[in-house]
């Protein structure tokens, strides 16, 4: 089993939150981390080095309070919070604003297949065509989405939503 640590005392192996909200392994094999006030983190796969982007600085994620992070079909991660989704920008290494949902809070957000951003506020669930094409698409309490908080989304490979939360799983099919 070879292991990895936080070092503190090493800046190119300390995080900047304790708080490690999110955690997930890019294409690369890098692994991106997510905390509560302190932005996102990669860690390198080869060297273990970290590179820090933080919470509300130049090139961070805006929100202090990250709470979901998914990658798109180029693989570059996307992150959400308290202040709404930004993405990543490999061309200029930063994390990026994208205004592309009506709410500012984002629980939970995933893509599927065609591209299609999905993201969950605690009232509606959005499907937001990233690249333009398609329509967007939105269920709420008319379509028997309950207005509830979904910490999780995942989509499966019959292009169903399922969300968890406190009340248990919903799936949901926007195929109708």
């Amino acid at each position: 089993l070879d292991t990895w640590s936080v070092d503190h005392s090493d800046p190119s192996r300390r995080l900047l939150s304790r708080s490690v909200a999110l955690l997930a392994a890019g294409a690369d094999g890098s692994l991106w981390v997510g905390t509560r006030g302190g932005g996102m983190h990669r860690i390198d796969a080869a060297t273990g080095a970290v590179t820090a982007w933080p919470s509300g600085a130049d090139g961070g994620p805006r929100s202090d309070d990250l709470r979901a992070l998914a990658f798109d079909a180029q693989g570059q991660p996307w992150v959400a919070g308290n202040l709404g989704v930004d993405r990543y920008d490999p061309e200029t290494a930063s994390f990026v604003s994208w205004a592309g949902l009506p709410a500012a809070r984002v629980n939970a957000l995933g893509f599927d297949r065609g591209g299609r951003l999905w993201a969950h506020d605690g009232q509606r669930l959005h499907g937001i065509p990233v690249a333009g094409e398609g329509a967007a698409l939105d269920f709420d309490e008319s379509d028997g989405l309950p207005a509830a908080e979904f910490g999780a989304l995942a989509i499966d490979v019959m292009g169903q939503i399922w969300l968890s939360g406190p009340r248990g799983l919903l799936c949901v099919d926007p195929a109708g």
